[in-house]
C-alpha cells in the first residue's frame, strides 16, 4: 500500500534567522514536508507567514459555512455552486504541494489499483483541520476522502504509538448519548434508532446503549461491555485554553464538561480501539480539539465531525459506517464510502432560482489516529479472520414484550429522566416494584417495554402480561373473567421461567403447577416466595401490563382472588433478586403506600416542546411540510402547549397536520386558546372537537363523575394553574373546602387525574395532565367567576413566592415564576398585580442583557392599561422610568428621553422612597444627555439629584451621583477634576460600606489613569476593583475588570496578555449570562486578530459580537462592530462590502441620534478618504465631524479641529478657503447626511 504522508511543522529556520519578522506567533512560518513510503518527495516546501495566513483564512471561511440557521431554527445546508469544491480541493494542494504536484502523482501512478494510505501529520490543529478530504488524488482526479481505495488519517506528531493487534469478533459497540438539561436538545433517539438498526440487522456486532450519560456511567459500562469502538452523540465544547471537552450528565442533568484526559487512562484499560464523536464544535480549529486529544494521550482512533450538521445527514453517515463495517470494509474505507453516500444524497440539480450545487457535509467526518511510527495505523477493529469469542455482556435489543404489551422497536422520544430514575434503582434493587400510572395514552406500556428491555440486557428475564377484556360477538368480557384467564397464562409463563432458569425441576414443577389441591392463589404466592428464596438463580422482571382492566371501577380492587393474593404478596413481599413491572391508569386499593422498596409514579409529565416536534418530525409527510414552509415553525410552536398531553393524542394531532394548511391550522389553534380562556364567543374547532373525544375514549368524563365535590372543585381548579403547585397552593385554591384535602388528592390521584412530582429535596408539586385543562377549565365545570377569582388567588400565590424567594423549592425559575403571576393576573383583571409582575419580569431580563425582551413585557403592560380605559397615570412613574432604561440600552435615546421626561413630570411624594424614585429619574435623564455629549445639561441634572438624595439622606445616591458627574469630567478631558469628584464619592462609599461602590471608583480612578497613559497606575487602581469585586462576589464587575485590564495589555501590545484577561472576561460573562458584556469581550478579542492582521480571526469574532448585539438590541454597539468590519475590508482591498458597512453603522448611529458616534464614523470615512488620497472629501468629512462634536460640546471636538487643521494646510487653504470648505460641509451634511461624500470615497 503506498503511504503518502505530509508532515506539517513550524518552519523553526526561517523563524530563527529573520530577525526583522514581525508575524504573530499563530502566523509564524510553516514547513511542508511530503514523503512516500518514507522517502521524501522533493524540496520541502516552505510557507511564509503570508501563506500561513491565506491556510488559516481558508480554514475559518470554509468552517463559516457550516452550522447557520434559519429564523425557524432549521440548519442552512453549506450548499456551494458546482464545481467550487473541486475548486477549493485543487487549491489546498497549490498552497501545501506547491511545486510537487507532478512528481506526487509520479510516485502513485507506479500501482494504480492498489490501496493507498494519506497521513497528515501536524502539531498545528489548524493545519489538521484542513479540508484534506477535498484533495483531487481520487480515481479521476476525485476527492481523496469519497474513493475507499484512499484510507485518510490525521495525526498530531507525538510519541509513536505501537498498535494491538486487532481482536476477534464480535465487534461490541457502546452507544451513550448525552443531553444536559442546560444544552439544546438534540434528537438523540434517531441516531440510537439507526445504529441499533444497522447493527441488528447483521451478524458479528453486539451493542449496548447507556441511559444515564454521565461519565461515571460511561467508565463502568466500559469495564462491563469492553468495546472496541464507543459511540458519544451529544455536545463538544471547546474551553478557551483550546482543550476539546464532552458535555456529560450530571448528578441533576446538568452539564459536566470533561476533557480526554478524563476519558483516555479507562478507554486504553479496557482495550477501546476507537471512539467515534458525534458532537457540535469538537475537532475544531484551535489548540487542541476533542478527538486529537484523544488520540494524543495514546488511543489509536478516534473519528469526529469538524463543526456542527444536520442531525439527518450524521445519522445517515453512521449508519452506513457501521454497515460498511460489518460487511468487511476497513475503517478509512467505511469512511470514504460513507462519506460518498452523503456526498451524492447532497447533490442538487439546478432550479430556475438556483444553480446545481453541491451539500459540503461529507467533508466534515475526519479520521484521527496516534502516531504510527514505523507502524501503519490500525484499520480494523476486530480481526475477521479469528474465531468469534462467544460474548457474555450485556446488550441493548429493544423487542415488543410477549402476550401483546404494547411498545416500540423503533420511534421511541423523550422520558429519558425518567428512564434515568427507573431502570437504575430496579436494576440495582434499591426498588423492586414499580408501579406506573396515569391517565389512557400517557405511554406507560411503551416506557415500561423500554425498562424491560434495558433490564434484560443487564441479564433479567421476562415475564409479561396484558390485561385487556376481549370481546366475543359485541360482548366485553368482566373483569373477573379476564382476570381469571390473564392468571392461566401468568401461571405457565413462569413455570417455564423458573424450569429455563434452573429454580425447579422439571417434576417439581409440575408437581406444583399442576398440583389440583393448591388453588391458583396459592400458586402465584408461592412463586414469588421462590423468587426470594437465596438459592433461586432465576433473575426474573415480572410485567403486568394495564391492570386497570381487572380492577373494580368503585373500589379499585382487583376482581380475581388469585390475581389479588397475587399482587398483593408481589408488592409487599418481593425482596430480593427479581423484580416487578406494573401499568394501571389507576391505583389499586391494596399497594402498599409507604414502603420504600415500592415506587409508585403517578402519571408521566407531558412532552416538552423540543418533544413534540420531534414526534411530529418522525412522520415524513409532516416533516417535508414543516421544512418547505407549508407548516410554519413558528406555527407549529405555537401548537405545542394548546396539544401537548399523552403520545397517544399527540399521534392524532400529527395526523390532522398532514392535511391542515397554515391558515386553517391558526384558526384552529385560535379556537383552542379561545376556549382554554372561556371567551364567550368561543366556538370549538376540529382540535377540540378531538381532545374531547379522546377523553370520552379513556373514560374522563367518566372518572370526572365519579371524583368527590372536593375531588371535582380541586382538579378544576389547579387546572387554570400554567405551574404545578405545592400543598399549600393547593389549600389557598380550594379556600373553604381546604378541609376535604387529603381525600380529594388521594381520590384523584387513585384515578389517574392528579400528577404527582416528587422531589429528594423539596416538597411534592401537583398538577393536572395539561390535555385535561381546556377540558377541566370549562364552564359547564368552572364558572367564569369561579376561574376569575382561581386566576386572582394563583398571582397572589406566585407574588408572595417571588417574595419568599420560594423558587429552589417550589423548582421553579424566578422568569417562570413572574411569568405565571402576570398571566394569571392579568387574566384576573387585577391591574396593579399585572404591572407589579411585568415590571419585575422585564427587569429579570433587563438584568442578563435581554433588551428587547423587557421591552415588549412593559409595552404589554402599557397596552393592558389602555386598553381598559384607564387612566394613563396607571403606567406610573416606576414604569415609565424602567421602560426608559430598557429604551436606553437600545440605544433609543430619542425614546429614552422622552420617558424619562414623562417620568419627570409625574407627581412625586415626600416618601423617601418617592423621593429616591425622583432622583434617579434626574439621574438617569443626565446620563442620556451626557451620552448624547449635552454634559452642561447632564452636569445640571446631575447637580438636581443629588440635592435631593442630601436632603432624604441617601449617602449612596449621593456618592452615585459624584461617580456620575467625574464621570463628565472625565469624558470632558477634565482628569483633575475627574479624580476630586471620585474622590468623593469614594470616601462616602468607604464610609458607609459600600463595597460594591467602592469597587466601582476605583474602577473610574483606572480609567482615567489610563486615559493619562499611566498603565502601571492604572492596574493598580483596577488591581483594587478587581480584589473588592471577588471578596464580595460582585461577578459582574470582575468580568468588566477582567476586560479593562485586557485593553490595558492590548494597548501595550501584549497580546498574549490580552488574550488571557479577555478570555477570563469571557468566561465570567457567559456563565452569568451578560451577553452585552460578551458582546463587548468578543469585540476585544477581535481587536486583538485585527492588530495581528488575522482578519479571518477578526472577522469570525466581530461576527459573534454582532450576532450578540442584534439580538439584546444593542444598535449603538452594532454600529461600532459594522465599523470595524468595514475597517477589515479596506484593509483587504474590498471597497464595496466597506462602504456597505460603513453606511450600516453610519445609519444606525444617525437612527438612534447617537451624535458623538456619528461624528466618530463620519470621521474615520474621512481618514479612509486621506488614505485614499481624496484630500478634498477627506477634509469635508473631518470638518462634518468637528461642527458635530462642536455642536454637543463634546472634548473630542479639540483634537479633531487639530488634524483638520494640518489637512487643511496639507490643501494650502487660507482663512477664508477654510471658512468656505466648512460652509461647504455643512451644506453636503444638510443635503444628505454625508451619502455623496462617501460614495466618492469608496468609488
Amino acid at each position: 500500500m503506498p503511504n503518502l504522508a505530509i508532515t506539517i511543522s513550524p518552519n523553526q529556520a526561517v523563524a530563527a534567522s529573520d530577525e526583522n519578522d514581525t508575524s504573530t506567533p499563530h502566523d509564524a512560518p510553516w514547513l511542508a514536508e511530503w514523503s512516500v513510503d518514507g522517502s521524501s518527495v522533493g524540496q520541502a516546501i516552505e510557507l511564509q507567514a503570508d501563506a500561513v495566513k491565506s491556510v488559516r483564512d481558508f480554514a475559518k471561511q470554509f468552517e463559516r459555512v457550516f452550522g447557520r440557521t434559519t429564523a425557524d431554527g432549521f440548519g442552512v445546508r453549506p450548499l456551494f455552486p458546482n464545481g467550487v469544491l473541486n475548486d477549493l480541493g485543487n487549491r489546498l494542494l497549490d498552497i501545501a504541494g506547491g511545486d510537487l504536484r507532478d512528481q506526487l502523482n509520479a510516485h502513485l501512478d507506479e500501482s494504480v489499483d492498489a490501496d493507498r494510505r494519506l497521513v497528515i501529520r501536524s502539531e498545528q490543529s489548524e493545519a489538521l483541520n484542513l479540508p484534506w478530504e477535498l484533495l483531487p488524488l481520487g480515481n479521476g482526479g476525485t476527492a481523496v476522502g469519497c474513493d475507499k481505495r484512499w484510507a485518510v488519517y490525521r495525526t498530531p506528531i507525538g510519541e509513536s504509538a505501537v498498535p494491538e493487534p486487532s481482536p476477534a469478533g464480535p465487534l461490541r459497540i457502546l452507544f451513550m448519548a448525552a443531553s444536559p438539561i442546560d444544552q439544546k436538545p438534540l434528537d438523540y433517539e434517531k441516531e440510537e434508532d439507526t445504529i441499533l438498526t444497522a447493527v441488528t440487522t447483521l451478524e458479528g456486532a453486539r451493542i449496548f446503549v447507556g441511559e444515564m450519560g454521565s461519565l461515571e456511567e460511561l467508565k463502568s459500562l466500559i469495564k462491563q461491555v469492553k468495546p472496541q469502538i464507543v459511540h458519544l452523540s451529544g455536545h463538544g465544547k471547546l474551553q478557551d485554553n483550546g482543550i476539546g471537552t464532552f458535555c456529560f450528565e450530571g448528578e441533576r442533568g446538568e452539564t459536566d464538561p470533561r476533557s480526554a484526559a478524563d476519558l483516555v487512562p479507562i478507554l486504553k484499560q479496557s482495550g477501546v480501539q476507537c471512539v467515534f464523536l458525534n458532537a457540535c464544535e469538537t475537532a475544531q480549529a484551535d489548540v487542541a480539539g476533542f478527538c486529537q486529544s484523544l488520540v494524543k494521550a495514546g488511543l489509536p482512533l478516534a473519528v469526529g465531525w469538524a463543526a456542527p450538521v444536520a442531525d439527518d445527514l450524521a445519522t445517515v453517515f453512521a449508519e452506513t459506517f457501521y454497515r460498511e463495517i460489518l460487511g468487511g470494509e476497513a475503517i478509512p474505507a467505511a469512511m470514504a464510502l460513507a462519506r460518498l453516500k452523503i456526498e451524492r444524497e447532497g447533490r442538487r440539480s439546478a432550479t430556475a432560482q438556483e444553480p446545481e450545487s453541491q451539500d459540503a457535509t461529507f467533508v466534515l467526518p475526519q479520521l484521527y489516529c496516534a502516531t504510527p511510527g514505523e507502524n501503519p495505523p490500525i484499520d480494523r477493529l476486530f480481526d475477521a479472520s479469528l474465531p468469534e469469542k462467544d460474548y457474555r455482556g450485556p446488550e441493548t435489543r429493544y423487542e415488543t414484550l410477549p402476550n401483546g404489551v404494547i411498545g416500540l422497536r423503533h420511534g421511541f422520544i423523550g422520558r429519558r429522566r425518567e428512564q434515568q430514575t427507573l431502570i437504575p434503582p430496579l436494576r440495582d434493587g434499591n426498588i423492586t416494584v414499580v408501579l406506573l400510572t396515569g391517565i389512557g395514552g400517557q405511554g406507560k406500556s411503551t416506557l415500561c417495554t423500554r425498562v424491560a428491555n434495558r433490564l434484560e440486557s443487564t441479564g433479567f428475564h421476562i415475564v409479561s402480561v396484558k390485561f385487556e377484556r376481549q370481546k366475543a360477538r359485541g360482548v366485553e368480557e368482566t373483569a373477573a373473567d379476564c382476570g381469571a384467564r390473564v392468571v392461566q397464562t401468568l401461571l405457565n409463563d413462569l413455570r417455564l421461567a423458573f424450569l429455563a432458569g434452573g429454580a425447579l425441576s422439571k417434576d417439581k414443577a409440575t408437581e406444583i403447577f399442576n398440583d389440583p389441591d393448591l388453588d391458583d392463589g396459592t400458586k402465584l404466592q408461592m412463586a414469588v416466595v421462590w423468587l426470594n428464596d437465596r438459592q433461586c438463580d432465576s433473575k426474573l422482571l415480572i410485567v403486568l401490563d394495564n391492570l386497570e382492566d381487572v380492577l373494580d371501577f368503585d373500589t379499585l380492587q382487583i376482581v380475581d382472588p388469585a390475581l389479588a393474593a397475587f399482587y398483593q404478596k408481589l408488592t409487599s413481599g418481593l425482596r430480593r433478586g427479581s423484580r416487578a413491572f406494573i401499568t394501571s391508569r389507576y391505583i389499586p386499593d391494596d399497594t402498599p403506600r409507604n414502603d420504600q422498596s415500592v415506587r409508585i409514579t403517578e402519571g408521566l409529565g407531558d412532552f416538552e416542546e423540543h418533544q413534540i416536534l420531534k414526534f411530529f418530525n418522525r412522520d415524513a409527510t409532516v416533516a417535508k411540510r414543516i421544512r418547505n414552509g407549508e407548516l410554519p415553525m413558528s406555527l407549529v410552536r405555537k401548537a405545542a402547549p394548546l396539544v401537548s398531553g399523552t403520545p397517544r393524542f399527540l399521534d392524532v394531532v400529527r395526523g390532522l397536520l398532514k392535511k391542515f394548511t397554515a391558515a386553517e391550522l391558526n384558526v384552529e389553534l385560535e379556537s383552542l386558546a379561545a376556549g382554554f380562556a372561556q371567551h364567550p364567543d368561543h366556538a370549538p374547532g376540529q382540535l377540540e372537537a378531538e381532545r374531547d373525544k379522546y377523553l370520552t375514549d379513556i373514560l374522563g368524563p367518566t372518572l370526572f363523575d365519579r371524583m368527590s365535590d372536593g375531588a371535582r372543585t380541586l382538579l378544576c381548579r389547579l387546572s387554570v394553574s400554567q405551574l404545578p403547585l405545592p400543598l399549600d397552593g393547593l389549600e389557598l385554591l380550594l379556600g373553604d373546602q381546604s378541609a376535604a384535602l387529603d381525600d380529594a388528592i388521594s381520590l384523584a390521584e387513585d384515578y389517574g387525574l392528579l400528577t404527582q412530582l416528587p422531589d429528594a429535596d423539596g416538597p411534592t408539586l401537583y398538577h393536572t395532565p395539561s390535555l385535561w385543562h381546556g377540558w377541566l377549565t370549562h364552564p359547564d365545570r368552572l364558572s367564569a367567576t369561579d376561574t376569575t377569582a382561581v386566576h386572582l388567588s394563583l398571582a397572589e400565590f406566585w407574588q408572595d413566592a417571588y417574595k419568599r424567594d420560594r423558587e429552589p423549592e417550589l423548582r421553579v425559575s424566578i422568569t417562570a415564576e413572574l411569568e405565571s403571576c402576570r398571566h394569571h393576573a392579568a387574566a384576573a383583571d387585577a391591574v396593579e398585580l399585572c404591572r407589579w409582575s411585568s415590571l419585575h419580569l422585564s427587569r429579570q431580563h433587563y438584568r442578563v442583557s435581554s433588551f428587547k425582551e423587557a421591552r415588549r413585557i412593559m409595552l404589554q403592560v402599557r397596552e393592558f392599561i389602555e386598553t381598559r380605559g384607564l387612566p394613563k397615570t396607571e403606567f406610573n412613574a416606576e414604569c415609565l422610568h424602567h421602560l426608559a432604561n430598557v429604551e436606553e440600552s437600545l440605544s433609543n435615546w430619542k425614546e429614552a428621553r422622552q420617558l424619562y421626561e414623562d417620568a419627570l413630570a409625574c407627581e412625586f411624594s415626600d416618601s423617601g422612597a418617592d423621593q429616591k424614585e425622583h432622583a434617579s429619574v434626574l439621574a438617569n435623564l443626565a446620563c442620556v444627555e451626557m451620552n448624547e455629549g449635552e454634559y452642561s445639561g447632564a452636569r445640571k441634572k446631575y447637580a438636581r439629584a443629588q440635592g435631593i438624595l442630601q436632603q432624604i439622606g441617601d449617602r449612596a445616591g449621593e456618592a452615585g451621583t459624584w461617580h456620575q458627574l467625574a464621570s463628565i469630567d472625565l469624558n470632558e478631558g477634565d482628569y483633575a477634576g475627574a479624580r476630586e469628584k471620585f474622590g468623593r464619592s469614594l470616601d462616602i462609599r468607604q464610609q458607609i460600606g459600600d463595597r460594591s461602590g467602592e469597587a466601582a471608583t476605583w474602577h473610574g480612578l483606572a480609567s482615567i489613569d489610563v486615559n493619562e497613559g499611566d498603565y502601571a497606575g492604572a492596574r493598580e487602581n483596577f488591581g483594587r476593583s478587581l480584589e473588592i469585586n471577588q471578596q464580595i462576589g460582585n461577578r459582574v464587575g470582575e468580568a468588566g475588570t477582567w476586560h479593562q485590564l485586557a485593553s490595558i495589555d492590548l494597548n501595550e501590545g501584549d497580546y498574549a496578555g490580552a488574550r488571557e484577561k479577555f478570555g477570563r472576561s469571557l468566561e465570567i460573562e457567559q456563565q452569568i449570562g451578560n451577553r452585552a458584556g460578551e458582546a463587548a469581550t468578543w469585540h476585544g478579542l477581535a481587536t486583538i486578530d485585527l492588530r495581528e492582521d488575522d482578519y479571518a480571526g477578526a472577522r469570525e469574532k466581530f461576527g459573534r459580537s454582532l450576532e450578540i448585539e442584534q439580538q439584546i438590541g444593542d444598535r449603538s454597539g452594532e454600529a461600532g462592530t459594522w465599523h470595524q468590519l468595514a475597517t477589515i475590508d479596506l484593509k483587504e482591498g474590498d471597497y464595496a462590502s466597506a462602504r456597505e458597512k460603513c453606511v450600516r453603522s453610519l445609519e444606525i448611529e444617525q437612527q438612534i441620534g447617537n451624535r458623538a458616534g456619528e461624528a466618530a464614523t463620519i470621521y474615520q470615512i474621512g481618514a479612509t478618504a486621506w488614505g485614499r488620497e481624496k484630500h478634498r472629501t477627506a477634509v469635508l468629512l473631518m470638518s462634518i465631524a468637528y461642527q458635530i462634536l462642536a455642536a454637543i460640546g463634546s472634548a473630542y471636538a479639540k483634537p479633531v479641529m487639530k488634524n483638520l487643521s494640518f489637512a487643511s494646510q496639507q490643501l494650502r487653504l487660507d482663512q477664508a478657503g477654510f471658512d468656505q470648505l466648512m460652509l461647504e460641509a455643512a451644506a453636503e451634511f444638510k443635503r444628505d447626511r454625508c451619502k455623496s461624500l462617501i460614495d466618492d470615497v469608496f468609488s
